[in-house]
């Protein structure tokens, strides 16, 4: 990557950021970051932020990535979204996918999140669902 990434956490719990983060530095991935909880920031977030990756547990307090997924999908914003999230139903994944995730790490295989974000950004196949972004 030519640049640092923006990224975009959905997550409620501090030292899950922090241990997604150290792992995206010893892949040496440069990057920023904003983190939110629930939607109202979640939607400031995307037009104040404008990340380039969206990385998001499954469920939160007030909030969830299939409602983040929605709000994308809704305005025609096209950000890689990854679920990192501690839930193992299959369930969850499939139904993360059909939202229009591009992946789903497992937070006990954070070993993985690294390949993912470098196959997102760096993969010539890749082709991001749409370019369009908030619309006025």
């Amino acid at each position: 990557m030519d640049k640092p990434i923006k990224i975009l956490f959905i997550e409620d719990s501090p030292h899950d950021v922090e241990l997604i983060q150290r792992e995206l530095r010893r892949a040496s991935i440069e990057f920023s970051s904003y983190i939110v909880q629930t939607r109202i920031d979640f939607i400031y977030a995307l037009e104040k932020f404008t990340p380039d990756l969206i990385l998001s547990d499954f469920t939160l307090p007030q909030f969830n990535s299939l409602e983040a997924l929605n709000i994308l999908k809704q305005n025609k914003i096209a950000i890689p979204f990854v679920n990192i999230t501690g839930a193992v139903a299959e369930n969850f994944i499939v139904e993360s996918i059909r939202a229009g995730a591009d992946d789903y790490i497992l937070k006990t295989s954070l070993n993985r999140l690294s390949a993912s974000v470098l196959n997102i950004f760096e993969n010539p196949n890749y082709v991001v669902r749409s370019t369009l972004f908030w619309e006025k």
